[in-house]
């Protein structure tokens, strides 16, 4: 069996409410090994973005403890925590924050742009990354000339454009009509297969979290099998 990529274990988060605390996630665990898909499952309103944000160190947990490979995520500085995501994580949201200004090729090389690779070479890797998801007749448009479908597969090429060994993808369908988000689930998972990264799949879709090798449900705030 391979090794296990991430570890999280008892996570707690509350956040401030007009009377008082509310707790979002209540513990349970999470293990992912290398390579493997993960979905984790919940109604809306369960904690699922929040435990993902966290998973990827976008937020800090008010306990429990998170490591990669053995490493103590919660025990590095915001630098350290800089490029550990620049180097092993690949984001996908629902809403796909692309910046309007540039183009899809300039979007899906900033990650690399922003990690000091050179604009040849970034432009180049975005381009080839854009043209294995059916984007190289488009490289020069910017988002607000792409459909829906396209500008989630444009976030979906800067995810992946750094060659991460963790993606976490949140609700990536979920702003999509069934046709463009079928699309766009069959193209992640090629890439998955692909590049063997370890994914974790945030959802609410049944059908959607079959993909995955192992399911996760999130109730209560607390992690627990599926």
């Amino acid at each position: 069996m391979s090794s296990v990529l991430l570890e999280a274990v008892d996570i707690h988060k509350s956040y401030p409410g007009v009377k008082g605390k509310v707790k979002v996630l209540a513990g349970g665990a999470l293990h992912l090994a290398a390579g493997e898909s993960l979905a984790v499952l919940g109604g809306s309103g369960s904690g699922k973005s929040t435990l993902l944000h966290i998973l990827g160190t976008l937020d800090r947990p008010d306990s429990g403890s998170l490591h990669f490979e053995g490493r103590d995520l919660l025990g590095l500085k915001a630098r350290e925590l800089s490029e550990f995501r620049r180097n092993e994580l690949g984001f996908v949201f629902q809403f796909h924050h692309l910046l309007p200004e540039f183009s899809a090729q300039e979007n899906a090389a900033m990650p690399l742009r922003i990690a000091g690779v050179g604009e040849d070479e970034a432009m180049a890797r975005a381009a080839s990354i854009l043209e294995t998801l059916d984007l190289g007749h488009r490289l020069e448009h910017r988002p607000p000339e792409l459909s829906g479908g396209e500008q989630q597969r444009v976030a979906v090429a800067r995810a992946l454009v750094g060659s991460p060994r963790l993606v976490l993808a949140d609700e990536p369908t979920g702003n999509l009509d069934e046709k463009n988000g079928a699309a766009l689930v069959e193209l992640l998972f090629a890439r998955r297969d692909e590049d063997g990264f370890a994914l974790i799949l945030v959802t609410h879709d049944e059908q959607l979290a079959q993909r995955c090798s192992r399911r996760i449900r999130l109730e209560k705030g607390i992690l627990g099998a599926s």
